[in-house]
């Protein structure tokens, strides 16, 4: 395929400003998200929402409307560009590349919807910027950290679509690729959780597809709710207190799972029926987690010479008292009542902490531990 575009240099990488007719994007190119699912375990994007797809074909059929922003689309594979004065001139792409859309999902999905209902819209043209990651950095072998990359960037710095996955994906790949940071230094507010985030991601899946109290109960990104209670972003986020916690960086992830396994049948042993009816509690909600893993440190502190069995957890949680009722927990209960937002949290967590250390004040705390 070739297209009019113009060259644009940022940096140093090349980048380039071009457009296509509605009727191209419908019929003439491959296009693809990169949707994160139980098959594609390295997407970063969740799928695009029906409601806003009908939104924007609504919008460009009743109000004539335009879409002066750019999509951002990346080809993976080769490209070339002959100019054809200054900056000017046309981009080739091989008929079999693929356009990844980065960043414009709804708007592109929307146009396609709206040429079915009218024909005339097949001329429409669609401005893209085209990215081609594989010619930046010969170290960069993977073209899907700088999509998830600058997905990220966008979604993070302006109110839009969530960008969890593409956090997420970027955090393993730090992790795992370690001459990637010395390539691209990302700020703060993307590499603040790169140390915790891919433990806590492996911690919930292994938690949700073991023989634990989590097993199905943590909705994936991207799939059905189906009988799951909370979704895994916010489960991941409630692991932060615990492995940030000095006490706990010398475990691997899956014995910081098997602890954590211990810690919640131990507390089911006082309340059975809260995770046998766990829509009627908030124990497993959003609530129960951000508290309880907030909790975690305190309790294994105190856990008789140092051993972090299932009983001597058990032996600790005593020290919660109404914090192991089932009553507590209810949906009308004093957690349940208390709110979902992190000051009802702190204030929860709070009360439960002072019954603990009011239980165990004769107690000097242990660590290191041991399993």
């Amino acid at each position: 395929m070739k297209m009019k575009a113009i060259q644009i240099i940022q940096n140093g990488r090349k980048i380039y400003l071009t457009y296509i007719t509605a009727k191209d994007l419908a019929s003439n190119i491959k296009t693809k998200i990169d949707v994160y699912s139980s098959k594609n375990s390295e997407g970063y994007q969740r799928e695009p929402t029906k409601s806003r797809i009908k939104q924007v074909a609504r919008f460009l059929l009743s109000e004539k409307g335009i879409i002066p922003a750019s999509a951002l689309i990346s080809i993976r594979g080769k490209l070339s560009f002959k100019e054809e004065g200054g900056s000017a001139g046309t981009l080739t792409i091989n008929e079999d590349e693929i356009f990844w859309q980065v960043d414009g999902q709804h708007r592109l999905a929307g146009l396609i919807e709206a040429i079915k209902l009218n024909p005339e819209l097949e001329k429409f043209e669609m401005p893209l910027i085209i990215i081609n990651p594989s010619s930046w950095e010969k170290e960069i072998q993977n073209p899907q950290f700088m999509e998830a990359y600058q997905f990220y960037v966008i979604n993070k710095t302006q109110k839009g679509v969530r960008s969890d996955l593409a956090e997420q994906f970027l955090a393993r790949l730090f992790k795992e690729e370690k001459n990637i940071e010395n390539i691209v230094k990302l700020p703060n507010i993307i590499t603040r959780g790169i140390e915790w985030v891919p433990s806590a991601i492996q911690i919930s899946e292994i938690l949700n597809k073991g023989k634990t109290m989590w097993q199905g109960r943590i909705c994936p990104p991207n799939e059905p709710k189906g009988q799951t209670i909370i979704n895994q972003k916010s489960f991941t986020d409630s692991l932060k207190p615990i492995l940030t916690h000095d006490n706990f960086k010398q475990y691997t992830v899956e014995e910081m799972a098997e602890l954590l396994k211990r810690y919640w049948q131990a507390i089911s042993e006082f309340m059975p029926e809260v995770f046998e009816f766990p829509k009627d509690y908030v124990i497993q909600k959003t609530t129960g987690p951000f508290v309880l893993h907030k909790l975690f440190p305190d309790v294994t502190s105190y856990c008789p010479k140092k051993l972090l069995t299932k009983d001597n957890l058990k032996d600790v949680l005593k020290g919660l008292k109404e914090g192991i009722s089932a009553e507590f927990w209810s949906n009308n209960g004093v957690a349940g009542l208390a709110g979902t937002n992190k000051k009802a949290f702190s204030l929860l967590e709070k009360k439960l902490r002072a019954n603990l250390i009011k239980s165990h004040r004769d107690l000097k705390p242990n660590r290191p531990f041991e399993l």
